[in-house]
């Protein structure tokens, strides 16, 4: 399973130019687009938004923010309610799944047994589709044109800061 991390320090960002060097170095590769992975970030970027907005100091701060993310995203403020809900939801999903299968694996432990790895298997792809139905919802329930530069901006200009790193296995 790749491990996804975000770049959010300004000298990776200006080191940019030598990430292709680097990456064939050190195992990063680019995360291709529309990977369920990427979703999954971004619904948790958008979950902690709606957390900043819900801080605000006052109704009038928290329209200002919605108002500023709506437009940093290229949506409309009913658009952006939208991905709100979706996210959320989505989100909820996971965690759901998570439990379920943080329980599973306490219940084989308890009982002396090594969990199946066809089970974990399962729950990642349980996971994935999970991810891709959040991604779906959002192209079903947003306007055409709000879809259309959400999907740009997480395809582009998100999933530019999104790096994948592939496992080293000892040799």
């Amino acid at each position: 399973m790749s491990i996804y991390r975000c770049r959010l320090s300004p000298v990776i960002a200006a080191l940019a130019g030598c990430a292709g060097a680097f990456a064939q170095q050190a195992g990063i590769a680019a995360v291709p687009p529309d990977d369920p992975e990427v979703y999954f970030g971004f619904f948790s970027l958008q979950r902690a938004i709606q957390k900043d907005i819900s801080a605000a100091k006052g109704p009038s701060a928290g329209a200002a923010l919605q108002r500023a993310a709506a437009r940093h995203f290229n949506v409309s403020e009913s658009d952006f309610a939208i991905l709100g809900r979706v996210s959320n939801s989505t989100l909820g999903g996971l965690s759901a799944l998570g439990q379920e299968a943080r329980a599973y694996v306490a219940q084989e432990r308890t009982a002396g047994r090594t969990p199946d790895p066809g089970r974990a298997a399962a729950f990642h792809e349980r996971r994935l589709a999970l991810l891709r139905e959040g991604a779906g919802a959002l192209q079903k329930s947003m306007s055409p044109a709000g879809w259309g530069a959400l999907h740009s901006y997480i395809n582009d200009r998100y999933r530019s800061h999104i790096v994948r790193r592939e496992p080293t296995h000892a040799k």
